[in-house]
C-alpha cells in the first residue's frame, strides 16, 4: 500500500522529532506541522476508515491515542489498517466517523483550533498498528517514513535545517522557544517563563504580574466602553476621548458624561 501526504500545499514549519520539551515529549515533536491557510483541504493518505471526527473530551488518557483534548482542537483520524493518521487543529470535516474513504478523498479542512498552535497549520501524525504509547514520541512515527517524499520547504526557500550553521541553529531554536507558549494554557507554561521581567514605569515587573494587570485593565476598559455606548447623547469623539483618558488613568473614568457637560 502506498501513502500520500495530507496536502502538497504550504510548507513544513516544524519537522518530526524536533524541539523536545514544552508541548513535546523527550523524543521531540510527535508529527509534522504543515503551514497552510485555514480551510485548506486535507486528504486521506490511503484507503481507510474514518474513526474520529471532532473535538476530544476529558483527559488525554480517555482516548486510545493519548491526544490532549485542549491542545489538539478539532481532529480527524483515519485508520488504514497497518497505520492510522491524525490531522489536528482542523477547522472542520466533510465526513463522519465510520465512513470508508479512498486515497485522496478530502477528510478535513485545516484550521487553527486548540491551544497548542501558533498559527494556521495541519499537525499531521502517523501511528503504526501496535503502537507503544510509552515511547519517546508517544507511539508516533515520522509521517515521511511512509510517504517517501521530502518535507515541504517555504516557497522560494531551499535552505534545510541540516545546512544551518551552529549560530543559525541556535537562533532558530530561540525563535521556537519564544513562540512555543503563545497560545498555551497557563498550566503548560513553566515557572521560569513567568519569572521573566519586563520594564514598566522604570520598574522591573514579572511577566505574570504584567499579564494580570493587563487583563484587569482590559476588563475594566470593556466595562467602560459598554457603559459609554449606552449614553445616546455622546458623540464618537467623546467616547474616544473617554477611552483614552481611561487608558492614561488606570481605566477610572466618569461614565456618566452627558453631552460634554
Amino acid at each position: 500500500m502506498s501513502f500520500i501526504p495530507p496536502t502538497t500545499e504550504g510548507w513544513t514549519s516544524q519537522k518530526f522529532g524536533t524541539n523536545p520539551g514544552g508541548y513535546n515529549p523527550t523524543g521531540g515533536h510527535t508529527g509534522e506541522d504543515i503551514a497552510v491557510p485555514v480551510g485548506t483541504p486535507l486528504v486521506a493518505m490511503a484507503d481507510g476508515v474514518v474513526v474520529h471526527v471532532g473535538y476530544f473530551t476529558g483527559k488525554y488518557s480517555d482516548n486510545p491515542w493519548w491526544i490532549m483534548p485542549s491542545f489538539a482542537g478539532f481532529v480527524v483520524t483515519v485508520d488504514y489498517g497497518e497505520y492510522l493518521s491524525h490531522y489536528a487543529h482542523c477547522s472542520g470535516s466533510p465526513v463522519l466517523s465510520g465512513k470508508r474513504v479512498r486515497q485522496g478523498d478530502v477528510v478535513a479542512y485545516s484550521g487553527n483550533t486548540g491551544s497548542a498552535t501558533s498559527g494556521p497549520h495541519c499537525h499531521w501524525e502517523v501511528m503504526r498498528n501496535g503502537w507503544n504509547l510509552q515511547s519517546s514520541t508517544y507511539g508516533r512515527i515520522n509521517p515521511r517514513d511512509i510517504t517517501g517524499s521530502a518535507a515541504i520547504a517555504p516557497q522560494g526557500d531551499t535552505t534545510q535545517e541540516d545546512d544551518l550553521t551552529p549560530e543559525q541553529a541556535t537562533q532558530l531554536q530561540t525563535v521556537f522557544d519564544r513562540i512555543k507558549y503563545l497560545d498555551a494554557p497557563t498550566s503548560a507554561i513553566p515557572e521560569k517563563v513567568w519569572s521573566q521581567t519586563v520594564l514598566r514605569g522604570g520598574q522591573q515587573i514579572s511577566v505574570k504580574q504584567e499579564l494580570a494587570d493587563a487583563k484587569s485593565e482590559a476588563q475594566a476598559l470593556r466595562a467602560v466602553v459598554g457603559a459609554l455606548s449606552k449614553n445616546s447623547s455622546l458623540t464618537a469623539e467623546q467616547i474616544s476621548a473617554a477611552v483614552k483618558a481611561g487608558l492614561a488613568d488606570g481605566v477610572t473614568v466618569d461614565v456618566n458624561v452627558n453631552g460634554g457637560k
